[in-house]
Order: C-alpha cells, then structure tokens, then sequence
C-alpha cells in the first residue's frame, strides 16, 4: 500500500471582512500590483489590472510600483506592493457602475509630498459638474460631490504615513471614514457622474495630482440598509483553510479534502496536486454558492466527481481559492487521479 503525503498550502485574494452582517456587491477593486502580471517594486505599469470588474486602469505618467505598503493592508488583505504616484501621474477608465447612492470607494493613501496643496485620491465624473469623489487638502480630508459641494476639511491627513479612507454614501447619507472612523457626514446627492473615473488625479488629468502612494482601491455597491464599517477592507480577515485526512482510497483514485472559510466572500475552489510540490495537475473548479446570508451560517458542500487513473502514487496537494464577492464558509472536496 503506497503511503501519501498531504501537503496543504492556501494561496488567496481576500477582499470583505469576516462576521460581517452586510452585503455588499465589489464592482471593481486595483490593488495595485499583486494582480498585475510582472509587476515588482521599481517596475512601471502601463496598466493596473482590475481584480473583480471589466475595468483596467491606464496607469499615464509612470507610477512606480513599490513594495512600501500599509502594515493593516499587509495583515487584513495580504498586500505586498502599492503604487507611487509622482509628479503628473494617474490612472484611469472609462467609467464604472454610474450610482449617486448606496456606494462606497476605499484605499489606502500614504501621501509623500505634503497634504497642504488639493490632491485628488479618486474621482468619478467632472469635478465641475458632476460626479463624486476624495482629496486631500490643507492637512485633511474633503468630499468632492462636483457642482453639488464641497465639504469642509476634516480629518488629519499625515504626511509620510499610510492612512486607510472611504467615501461612503448609504440611504442619503455621505460619510468619508479615516481610519474607519467617520469625520465628514453629510445629506447633499451629488449629481450622476458624467465623464471619466481617476485614481491620482482629476479626471482627465491636468490638476490635482495625489504625490504619494495608493494602494488598494475598491469600488462597492449594497442594497439600502445594507453597509456596515465592518464591510470595509480595514476590517477584512484573509481567508482560512483547514485540511482534513484524505479519504477514499483506492487503486484508482483518492478524495482531498479541506474546511474553507473565505470569511464572507464567495469562493472559487480547487485542488493542485503531484508528485512533487510543484503541484503539476489541477482539479476541476467548484464554486461555493453564493448566499447574502452571515458567515456563521451552516457550511455549504463542493464535490467533485472521481476521475479514474490506472495506478496510485504518492502526490502532494495544495488548495487554491479565489474570493470576489459576499459568501458563508464552507467544505471543499476533490475526487482526484491516484496517479499524479
């Protein structure tokens, strides 16, 4: 009887916080590096890739990646590189998912330059006319709701440190949270954006222009009554595996199997697996169903259907998932070859 080793290793992009109450719907999320092909500190992207949605951002100007991050980032979403915005730079896209309420955009900021002269973190629409955003300006915070208002300045922006920020407007109320603490609450709507979405810049360019770092941006949506802080990236918990003994040996096949808890996001499961730890074969996919419902709910179950092999061996197996939307934890199980 051949002896097989389990070897259990999670690679994951974790993206809402555990326990939360709150459903919320990622429309976009540029975090900046980590899923950008190639991307290493020193390099220059020509885009940054977005995550979740359809909308890639044109990085102009040359921001640079770094490996400086927020130590929250690092330990609430696993971050390892952001973007350095200097001089005339940013990013940008068409547009995204035009809402004036039941939204949210965050990041991590860590402006270099000073935080006396406006530099925008993100805007959507004409900062004239239309549209919502985040700057900073006179050593704080403001929301920019373009011919509509914008706030006084609020908050304590720091020089030279990381600082997370979200402009959040829920049921007619626009909150902007630093640090997950609220300092800007208002009533005004702004007006439906009309234009084009930046990060580091005025849209279009021009003015305004972050001089620092971004790291980090997500783009949400939610149903009213929905968003609770515990919904923002600050909060969020990586997710968490726990494997289990493989079962269900025979001459022709084995069953891997693993407890996941994407903590709240839907997840997009399957095994890697060989004779070695360069993990040669992959299982098929299977996806945990998507639920509104709080994590704490009873576990769904994944199967995979055995695929026969003509003879064991010893393999080695890791556990993949991915998580881009709200989701409860639940069980993985992989019906895989013998035969690796």
């Amino acid at each position: 009887m051949t002896t097989r080793h389990i070897l259990l290793t999670l690679f994951a992009a974790a993206i809402l916080s555990p326990g939360a109450e709150a459903t919320i719907t990622v429309r976009d999320y540029w975090r900046m590096g980590e899923n950008d092909p190639g991307a290493h500190a020193g390099s220059i992207p020509s885009t940054t890739t977005d995550s979740v949605g359809p909308n890639n951002l044109s990085c102009l100007g040359g921001p640079i990646y770094t490996s400086d991050t927020s130590s929250a980032a690092v330990a609430h979403v696993g971050s390892s590189l952001s973007l350095n915005w200097l001089g005339a730079t940013y990013g940008t896209c068409p547009s995204l998912t035009n809402v004036t309420d039941n939204f949210g955009i965050e990041a991590w900021v860590k402006p270099t330059g000073g935080v006396t002269a406006s530099q925008v973190i993100a805007y959507y629409g004409n900062p004239g006319s239309s549209g919502w955003g985040m700057r900073v300006i006179n050593g704080g915070y403001q929301i920019l709701f373009g011919g509509v208002i914008f706030t006084t300045t609020a908050g304590s922006a720091a020089n030279n440190a990381w600082t997370h920020v979200a402009l959040v407007r829920a049921s007619g109320t626009a909150n902007l949270y630093v640090n997950g603490v609220s300092v800007i609450n208002i009533t005004n709507a702004p007006g439906l954006p009309v234009g084009t979405f930046a990060i580091a810049s005025d849209p279009g360019g021009g003015s305004d222009y972050w001089n620092g770092l971004i790291d980090e941006v997500r783009f949400f949506t939610f149903a009213s009554g929905q968003f609770g802080t515990n919904d923002l990236l600050l909060y969020a918990g990586p997710p968490a595996t726990t494997s289990s003994a493989a079962s269900n040996f025979t001459g022709t096949n084995a069953t891997l199997n693993a407890t996941v808890n994407p903590n709240g996001l839907a997840t997009t499961c399957y095994f890697q697996y060989g004779t070695n730890t360069s993990y040669s074969n992959t299982s098929a996919t299977a996806s945990l169903p998507v639920s509104p419902s709080p994590p704490r709910r009873r576990p769904a179950l994944c199967r995979q259907r055995p695929v026969p092999s003509p003879r064991p061996a010893r393999f080695y197996e890791a556990l993949s998932i991915r998580t881009p939307r709200a989701q409860p934890p639940g069980l993985f199980t992989a019906t895989i070859p013998a035969t690796a």
